[in-house]
């Protein structure tokens, strides 16, 4: 019997994505590491932790991500 829960990878797991949600609960206490910097974030996805950002004093944001909807690669 094999210890994997399934057999077939999802598109999210071939890739290895992560998705982050709930950035500002996550995140509570960590505003002065971003407040006046630059943000940058290798693996962004929709962008939810550069929002996060902005939100929070980072005077620019910018992303790359595999995916083409990327708010932020451009």
């Amino acid at each position: 019997m094999s210890n994997k829960r399934h057999l077939k990878q999802s598109h999210k797991q071939k890739h290895g994505q992560f998705f982050t949600s709930k950035a500002t609960e996550m995140l509570t206490g960590w505003e002065h590491l971003v407040q006046n910097k630059v943000a940058l974030d290798p693996f962004c996805g929709n962008g939810d932790l550069l929002d996060w950002a902005l939100n929070n004093g980072a005077e620019f944001a910018r992303g790359f991500d595999i995916e083409p909807q990327n708010p932020y690669d451009n």
